[in-house]
């Protein structure tokens, strides 16, 4: 799941890539390069409660912050309109 889902994400199929990283997530993958590309997935479709568990989970798995400043700045673009927000 987490290497279909890294695929998907670089191949601009960013629906699909969610559902195969947040499995991969969902199977104990911690791993900060899939919440990485779950964040960025996210963003592209302007899923503001998808990118925001990215985030978090990008920090718990231990990435660095510092290298997500792109990242945090459009998630921060997608917050107060928060249009395509989730329930899951």
């Amino acid at each position: 799941w987490y290497r279909r889902g890294i695929c998907l994400s670089r191949l601009g199929r960013h629906r699909e890539a969610i559902e195969s990283l947040e499995e991969a997530i969902d199977w104990n993958i911690k791993d900060p390069d899939a919440a990485l590309e779950l964040l960025k997935s996210a963003c592209e479709l302007g899923l503001y409660d998808k990118a925001q568990r990215g985030v978090k989970l990008y920090q718990e798995y231990g990435g660095d912050m510092d290298e997500i400043g792109e990242w945090l700045m459009k998630l921060e673009q997608i917050a107060p309109g928060r249009q395509g927000v989730d329930n899951a």
